[in-house]
């Protein structure tokens, strides 16, 4: 059995493993959003490179982060070309983490 990450940290436990798993190289920003409420979560990815070949890689690699969080929430991912790195204003059932 495992056990779930305290829903105060899962936006940053999801955020940190995404940054693993894809490497810091690969990336220009990701941001992840986790409502709680929901066990839903959203991340959004800024590739260092964003070409159709880096995000079927990058897909991949969040295959495995989807597995790892599976019983935690459901995620969905989107690719940018920049993250807004502006405040966000989010629901207190919302958390959140930024990397750049």
């Amino acid at each position: 059995m495992t056990t779930r990450p305290d829903p105060a940290n899962l936006a940053v436990t999801i955020g940190e493993f995404s940054v693993d798993v894809v490497g810091r190289h690969n990336l220009r920003g990701l941001e992840v959003f986790v409502d709680s409420d929901e066990n839903t979560g959203s991340v959004t990815v800024a590739l260092a490179h964003n070409t159709d070949r880096a995000q079927k890689s990058a897909l991949a690699d969040f295959a495995d982060v989807e597995r790892a969080f599976f019983d935690d929430a459901i995620l969905s991912f989107s690719f940018v070309r920049d993250i807004d790195h502006a405040p966000p204003a989010v629901a207190p059932n919302v958390r959140h983490f930024s990397y750049a």
